[in-house]
């Protein structure tokens, strides 16, 4: 194998906010079973426009892309070439938080790549990447983009579904006290909290939720926060982003901030501000 390729493999995007993926008691983790209910689209997808898709787990590595051009050969056979194609799917990871939307980046052959992650619970639980691919005319490019928008609309809506029957299988304990997150979020909620919901030591009740969520109490609270904030800020543009801390259950302003920030990448003024510019169309 060749160095820079092999310097390539078992990279790890440290960059996504995904240090916990959540589980569904036995139907398996939130990954899986978005694998399995969007198979089916991905092969609709690519035999309709040629542009292959993967779908891939956040928290383990990537590999160089499938080799279907003839450039990303040519990218193996010199250490040049193939740092530059780590740079450039480096870079992409980078810009993947905890933000629904499209990711895309020409590489040195000319080729795209594009990212999108899906979210759950306040983690990125998997990565869509379609390509690599040539981009022809404009028309093209619209009808690609439009046909990927639908498809992940898709398999958000199939997901769904198939995370509520799968959450079904949660212990009662454990639903009890996402039931009351969701019904307090814009209270403070604390590891004792939830501990004393179940009659259980802090340890014992952290230990419990973790392995049968995948993800730590006071992360998933803050995951779930942060989805809230992203609504109020969509949708109440009226709020002033504290107040909307407020809403959300954050201490201050500040602490609202600085999980918004490390999160998704990007503060809640600035979130806002380009969502009004996507919504005039600028």
């Amino acid at each position: 194998m060749h160095k820079a390729e092999a310097n390539f493999r078992g990279i790890k995007p440290k960059e996504i906010k995904a240090c916990g993926v959540p589980s569904c008691g036995e139907s398996g983790s939130v990954f899986q079973i978005i694998s399995k209910c969007s198979a089916g689209l991905i092969r609709d997808f690519e035999k309709a426009t040629g542009v292959s898709l993967r779908l891939r787990d956040p928290v383990e590595g990537f590999d160089l892309p499938e080799i279907r051009e003839e450039a990303c050969r040519l990218a193996l056979e010199s250490s040049v070439t193939a740092v530059e194609c780590l740079r450039f799917h480096r870079g992409l990871y980078r810009k993947v938080k905890y933000r629904e939307q499209l990711v895309c980046g020409e590489c040195v052959h000319g080729l795209f790549n594009g990212l999108f992650p899906v979210c759950c619970g306040g983690q990125v639980v998997a990565i869509m990447e379609m390509g690599p691919f040539r981009k022809k005319d404009e028309a093209w490019r619209r009808s690609l983009f439009t046909a990927f928008n639908d498809l992940m609309n898709r398999i958000k809506t199939e997901a769904r579904n198939a995370l509520r029957i799968a959450g079904e299988a949660l212990p009662p304990e454990i639903r009890a006290v996402m039931d009351h997150v969701a019904r307090n979020l814009d209270r403070e909620i604390s590891l004792g909290d939830g501990a004393r919901i179940l009659g259980f030591e802090k340890k014992r009740f952290s230990r419990l939720f973790h392995r049968h969520t995948g993800m730590f109490f006071p992360s998933y609270i803050a995951g779930l926060r942060v989805e809230l904030a992203y609504q109020y800020l969509t949708n109440s543009k009226n709020a002033s982003i504290s107040e909307i801390a407020m809403k959300c259950g954050f201490g201050s302003s500040t602490q609202f901030n600085r999980l918004f920030q490390r999160l998704t990448g990007i503060s809640p003024g600035r979130y806002r501000a380009l969502d009004a510019m996507r919504r005039q169309g600028k």
